[in-house]
């Protein structure tokens, strides 16, 4: 049940219903595929103990994504990865850095 809800709602959200979603051990996506975090492992690393909020910080975790899905260019991060990567910069740094602005921009263009 609760993966059907993700998954409608990441599809609607997104304004993309070729998307594929399921659950894991994390939230991510690659604007192809939407991963989020089980209630389980809500539970486990977030220390959520009621049932139906792990599942509502799943369906959050699931609106967060969809947004990325959205407005999310997922072709401009890899070449720049890339090309610093080659200048010495580390990339999984810069990716982190990266993606903690772009957060905040799908957010605040999603307007809850």
């Amino acid at each position: 049940m609760l993966e059907k809800r993700i998954s409608s709602l990441v599809r609607s959200v997104g304004e993309n219903f070729k998307v594929n979603t399921n659950l894991g051990k994390s939230a991510r996506t690659d604007g192809q595929t939407v991963t989020v975090l089980d209630p389980e492992h809500v539970t486990s690393i977030l220390g959520v103990k009621n049932p139906a909020s792990a599942e509502l910080v799943s369906l959050f975790l699931a609106l967060h994504e969809a947004s990325h899905v959205k407005y999310s260019d997922f072709d401009v991060a890899k070449p720049f990865l890339i090309e610093k990567s080659k200048e010495g910069y580390n990339p999984q740094k810069l990716f982190a850095i990266m993606n903690a602005i772009e957060d905040c921009r799908v957010e605040r263009l999603l307007k809850l």
